[in-house]
């Protein structure tokens, strides 16, 4: 998990959030579990990330936006 990762994540729930109507967890969960198969991901990689979505601190992984660009463009 990384912080693109993260803030794709927030991105997506506020969207789905704006729809006018939000999906509950089963409405996610199945939509996580066909965009696993359809990447050929098994139960345990599913697993694997949601506990280190659990576990991930944005504040502590963020990174300033030169040190990224630098990232970004191999310096």
């Amino acid at each position: 998990m990384d912080n693109l990762q993260w803030h794709g994540g927030i991105m997506l729930n506020r969207k789905l959030e704006q729809s006018g109507r939000p999906p509950t967890l089963s409405h996610l969960a199945v939509a996580l579990w066909l965009k696993a198969q359809a990447e050929g991901k098994s139960l345990e990689d599913v697993v694997q990330m949601l506990i280190e979505a659990s576990t991930y601190d944005a504040a502590v992984n963020k990174v300033d936006k030169d040190a990224r660009i630098r990232q970004l463009m191999g310096y």
